[in-house]
Order: C-alpha cells, then structure tokens, then sequence
C-alpha cells in the first residue's frame, strides 16, 4: 500500500504511520482496512477516504409560456355513441375518425341548439315570404332579403348576409337545411358556435358578392322585373307557346337578377368539413 505524505508535515516533529493495523488510543471500530492514522505530536489525525455521493438527479423547473412551452389542454371529449352526440352522421364516420388527433371541443347538445337556432331562423324568413300574397310584402321582403344590384347600389348592403337566410320555396329551404345538417354537425363540434356563425354567413355574403359580379359581367344592370311584369310576360309565353317578343325577351335578359337561399353558406360548411374529416 503506498502512501503520500505532505512535505508540509515534514520537520515539526515526530511522526507515527500505522496502516492496516488499530492502535491503542484509537477505537477499534473507528479503524478500518483502508484508513490511515497518522501521530504527528500530541495529534492523532485519521485519515479517511472520501466518500462518494450518489449523483443527484436534477429536478427541471417547468417553463413558462413566454419560454416557449404551453401549459397542458384539458382532456378533450370523445365523439360519444349517444343518438345526442351522433345527431344524423352514422356511426362508422366516428369510428373512422376516433382515433385522429381531431377531437370534438363542443358537446352534442350545444350543437343541437346551434343549428336548430340557425333552422329556425330560415324557417321564419320562409314563412314571412309565404304567410300572405300581398304585393307590398314581396316588393319589402325582395328589398331586404334577396342580393341584387339595386338593392346594393341603394345602400342596403345587409342583403349580402340576410339572402343567406331566406327561402321562397320549401324544398329549396329543406334541400338546404338538411345539407347543413349532415355537413354541419360533426363541423359544429369541433368549431364551436361562433367559428361555425361566422362560416355561415361569410360562405353566404361571398356567394352573394358572386353573383352580383355575374350580373355585371353578364349585362343584366337594367332595373328588375316586378311582379306585374312577370305575371304579364308568363301570360305572353303560355299564349305564345313559351316564345316572347324580341323586345319582352330582351327586357327579360337585362333585367337584374336577384338571388336569395343558403347554398353558398351551406357549401363553406360542406368544405369545412371535407378539410376537417378528409
């Protein structure tokens, strides 16, 4: 066994070295196979060997936002297998899409009162076109929920956003709300209320703006046809086997145009959801 000792100790007086062996004044059980007692005077220093910590294990402090880690979401909901959070979409489109890392953030119910709200609106506009044949009423409800150029040009811009809503004819307004329920439901899930409302009628407004620009590219600016002249030129073609005079087919081929259903609402939601479930 080799042992190095300081020159520092060197020189102040006498010097004892007892290894592998107790001494007297020292305990035995102090003394062990590897320690080194060393007598320098009246001092007895027993030299021990350092002993070796285990390793700590660091504990990381979670980071905060601003250091680029986000706080953990809440645990999302599943789809569900209730006839509530199914609405009219089959099974097998949740089963498909169980297992993504899309998930619903909105409950079935919330989406029932979503979109009924949204069907209650159309059928409300739908009755007030059809709850009376009063000329005074179709000539306010054309200038308030139907797009053409002249409602536009006279400041009535909210026609963009209320044709979206309004239905003259029933199967156009079931053919529509039934198109949204198929497409809107599971969207409506995942969106929520006021991403899928605003879907709506920006699909709406833009498919209104559409069809403003083909007007104009089509050259149907003149003013529209009333409903003393449609009647009129009905009677003309039955009498004359569905042909009109050049000049009543002319006035019919420039006369504005108006537009009015939720197609191009109901189709921003059909390409929602054909993104969102591939």
């Amino acid at each position: 066994m080799s042992l190095f000792i300081s020159s520092r100790l060197l020189g102040r007086g006498s010097l004892t070295l007892v290894t592998r062996q107790p001494l007297r004044h020292v305990p035995t059980s102090s003394v062990s196979d590897k320690h080194v007692v060393v007598k320098f005077g009246r001092r007895t220093f027993l030299n021990r060997p350092k002993r070796r910590l285990p390793p700590q294990q660091t504990v990381r402090k979670p980071l905060t936002p601003k250091q680029g880690r986000t706080h953990p979401t809440p645990k999302q909901q599943g789809w569900g297998d209730s006839f509530i959070d199914r609405g009219p979409i089959p099974r097998l489109f949740y089963s498909r899409h169980e297992s993504t890392i899309l998930k619903p953030q909105f409950s079935g119910a919330s989406t029932y009162a979503g979109l009924l709200g949204l069907t209650g609106v159309n059928l409300v506009v739908f009755f007030m076109w059809n709850m009376e044949d009063d000329s005074d009423n179709d000539e306010w409800m054309l200038a308030n929920f139907s797009t053409n150029l002249t409602n536009f040009s006279e400041g009535r811009i909210w026609t963009l956003a209320t044709a979206s809503i309004s239905h003259q004819d029933f199967m156009h307004l079931f053919g529509n709300m039934f198109a949204m329920w198929l497409f809107g439901f599971p969207t409506f899930r995942v969106i929520g209320p006021v991403a899928f409302t605003g879907l709506y009628l920006v699909g709406g407004v833009a498919c209104s703006s559409t069809h403003l620009l083909h007007n104009i590219l089509t050259g149907k600016t003149n003013a529209p046809l009333s409903k003393d002249e449609i009647h009129a030129i009905e009677e003309l073609a039955q009498a004359n086997q569905g042909e009109l005079p050049p000049l009543v087919a002319e006035r019919v081929a420039t006369a504005d145009q108006p537009s009015l259903g939720a197609s191009g609402s109901v189709m921003a939601i059909s390409a929602a959801a054909a993104a969102l479930f591939p």
